[in-house]
Formats: C-alpha cells, sequence, structure tokens
C-alpha cells in the first residue's frame, strides 16, 4: 500500500458507514435544508 495523506480516509470512511452515520446525520432536522437543485445534501457535506 502506498502511504499517502489521504491513507486514514479509507478506514475513516469504513467507520463512518459502519456506524450509520449518513443515516443518522439525514434523520437531523435541525440542519439546514438545500432549496437549490444543484446544491449538495447536508450528509455529502
Amino acid at each position: 500500500m502506498e502511504v499517502t495523506p489521504w491513507v486514514g480516509m479509507v478506514f475513516l470512511r469504513q467507520i463512518l458507514d459502519k456506524m450509520g452515520f449518513r443515516e443518522h446525520i439525514k434523520s437531523r432536522n435541525c440542519l439546514a435544508a438545500q432549496h437549490s437543485k444543484r446544491g449538495y445534501e447536508v450528509s455529502v457535506i
């Protein structure tokens, strides 16, 4: 495996996926909603 500044991001992503982090963020009503069709979902940001 090549050592780069981004190596830890793979493991962080796996941990967040196993925790169900995206679903948890989507279930929060206190986050601002996107009103633009070109905007990103809050969970992506």
